[in-house]
Formats: structure tokens, sequence, C-alpha cells
């Protein structure tokens, strides 16, 4: 009986097998029973059994139980270091700086305009994306009052490459102020169409308060959600709300269906941006529902074209120009419909009061380029869009 291999008996561990197998392929010999793995000769003298929980674990894992609570894998010198639970943070405690200020935030490194030159055509081009159009604090709880300053982030996750699509970002040294009259952040993202599909898309919040200390900094909102879509083939508006112990967060969403993504970019080609006005720049997507509106759950959709997508407001700043004289919008990406057309608005303010209102509109393209032009009197501006279908695999 003593000469007779492990992986003669029949009634070894499936794990035994594994490792067998494995000595195999390196051209060791399991050995004789009880022997040392990979070498002949007697077996070693008799330990004292190890308790019967770490025992049935380690036989669990196809490894032999050693002594300490670890667990040797056969024919290796390796040790495994028994998991140690680390305690947990205490409720209410502030997460650490580096999380605070998204220091180690791993964006999503798929870029916009993927096939904007070079179609693929060995997946379908035309899927589901996620729109979103705003996001808001709808409410306060405790003594937190608005006008609050804002620093964190929020970002959406889809099973293209699972990292974060950040849509909003700031650091506590660049804070934003909410008010009661614009308690919206001023998203700077996606940065690359963001899909829906049948896999839910998740949306991470880690919003702080900025108090006169670092130690005097509140949590905000802070939670990971996944979001669902209804099985439907026509596009939709929808909201979502999140409440925590301090606030609800209120997100305006789009499912926007068969859609290609849009990458927008606008440049002053002649003329100058007076400092005195103030500029806002929106986009607006249009599609099949809201030219037929269509049933979606129990109600009837009709489309997502009077939804806003806040490409840029300048406020009371000078209007951001780089040195190619493109515009710095804080969004630059949207989703539209296949069979729809996006538009880009200009509005020219001074203080609250509308000047000039200007538009260009672009049918949806697959791939290829857009160019359009808008004169608002004092400039005129060059609008390109760029367009590119979008992949459910991250190559």
């Amino acid at each position: 009986m003593a000469g007779l291999s492990i992986c003669a008996m029949g009634y070894a561990p499936a794990g035994v097998y594994r490792w067998g197998a494995a000595l195999a392929a390196r051209g060791c010999s399991a050995g004789p029973l009880g022997s040392r793995p990979g070498r002949g000769g007697a077996p070693p003298p008799r330990r004292k059994a190890a308790p019967a929980a770490r025992g049935r674990s380690a036989i669990a894992r196809g490894c032999s139980a050693s002594r300490g609570g670890a667990a040797r894998l056969p024919g290796h010198a390796k040790t495994l270091r028994r998991h140690v639970p680390r305690p947990c943070k205490p409720e209410g405690a502030a997460p650490p700086r580096q999380a605070r200020e998204g220091r180690g935030v791993r964006p999503a490194k798929i870029p916009s305009m993927r096939f904007t030159n070079e179609p693929v055509e060995e997946f379908p081009a035309h899927m589901d994306t996620l729109q979103i159009f705003s996001v808001k604090l709808a409410a306060t709880r405790g003594a937190l009052q608005l006008p609050l300053d804002v620093f964190g982030m929020v970002a959406i996750r889809d099973p293209v490459d699972h990292n974060r699509n950040i849509i909003f970002h700031r650091k506590r040294e660049n804070c934003q102020t909410l008010t009661e009259k614009d308690p919206y952040l001023v998203l700077a993202g996606p940065t690359r169409a963001v899909m829906f599909a049948l896999n839910p898309a998740i949306i991470e919040v880690d919003l702080q308060i900025k108090g006169a200390t670092e130690s005097e900094d509140e949590q905000l909102s802070f939670l990971v959600s996944p979001l669902r879509r209804f099985d439907t083939r026509y596009s939709h508006l929808f909201n979502c709300s999140y409440t925590s112990k301090l606030s609800t967060l209120e997100f305006k969403l789009g499912h926007i269906a068969f859609s290609v993504e849009a990458t927008i970019f606008v440049r002053v080609v002649r003329g100058s941006w007076p400092d005195c006005y103030r500029g806002q720049f929106n986009a607006f997507t249009t599609g099949f529902t809201d030219r037929c509106p269509m049933p979606v759950g129990n109600k009837l959709s009709t489309g997502t074209g009077r939804e806003t997508i806040l490409l840029l407001d300048s406020g009371g700043e000078k209007l951001p120009v780089d040195g190619d004289s493109k515009i710095k919008f804080s969004r630059r990406v949207v989703s539209v419909e296949c069979v729809g057309k996006v538009t880009i608005k200009v509005n020219v303010l001074e203080g609250e009061t509308e000047i000039v209102e200007k538009a260009a509109s672009f049918d949806a393209l697959e791939a290829g380029k857009s160019v359009d032009w808008i004169d608002v009197t004092f400039c005129k501006m060059e609008v390109t869009v760029f367009w590119s279908s979008i992949s459910c695999y991250p190559m």
C-alpha cells in the first residue's frame, strides 16, 4: 500500500488530481503515498493534526495544512499568508485626503472618436447609450444649508472596460459653490459615450463639503449603485434619485437607442469674443421618438430633444479659448440616435439679458465629421462634430 501512488487510489480529492497534473507537466512524479511531493522516500514523521476548520479550508483549496494557519501548495515552497480582515473604518469618518481629492482615480482609458477615421464592421455600430443631462443637489438634511462648497468625484462605469468614466471631478482647492439658484454640478464628462446594455452601468459618487479646515470637511454623498435599463428599443428620459444621510442627488438621464457618438469642437475663425459678454453653448439631440412618440414602460416617450446638454457657461468670466482658438468646453461628448440629429446652440448674454442666439444642426453619421459655421456679429465660429460608431469591446 505504501508504494501505491496517490492518483491510482481513485479517491483522492480533486485538488490532488490538479496537483498531480501540474507535477506531470513539469516532469515530476507524485511519489508514493505519504512521501514528500515530487520525491521518493519514506514518509515524513507525523505531525499534530491541524484544527478541523483549517484542514477543511486547505483541502477545499487543494492544499496541505501547516502550522500557523498557513497553507502550502503541493510541490511549491511558496506559503500563502492567512487572510486577516482589516478593521472597518468608523461610520461617518471622512475618507483620506487622497480619496477626497480623487487621487488614484483610474479613469476610462478608451477615448472618444475611436472609429471616426476607420470604421470597424466586426461589431454592431449602433449601440444603446446613456446620456447624462444633469446632476442636481435636490435636497439637504440636518443643519446643512445652501450655499455649499462641494468637491469630489462623480463617475459612471459601463461594461466596455469597467473603468471610471468621469463626469465630475473637483479638488478641494477648486471646489464648486452650489446655491439655491444654481444647485447643479458643472459636468466635465463623459469622456466617451457610455454604453447602456443589459449589463447595468454603475454610478459612483464621492462628494465632500469643504469646511473651514480639512478636519471639518463633511461627506455630502457617498454611493455606488447599479443603473438598469428598460427592455425597450426607444429613446426616453428618466430620473434617478439617491438619498444619503445629508443629501439627495437627482440625476436626469436619457436612454439613447441605436446611437452613435458625437464629439463637438467650436473654434473662433474670425473676430474675438468680447469679455463683457457671457457665452452659453448647449447641445440638443433628437431622434425617432421626438417625431413619433412610443410607449416605454407605462409612459409615452416623446424623445429627449427638450433636454439641454450644457457644454459651457462662461458665467461672469472670460470665454476660455486655447492657443488654436478652440473654445474650452466643460464637456464635449454626446450620444445621438443613428436616425437623429444634434443641434449646437450659442447664446450671447449681457448679464441675464440675451442678445444673440444662433444654432447649427447636423444629421448623425456613423463616421467622419460634419462642419458648419455660426456668426454672432462680433465673431464667426466653426462648429465641427466628429462622429464615431460605438464598440462593446475595449479594443
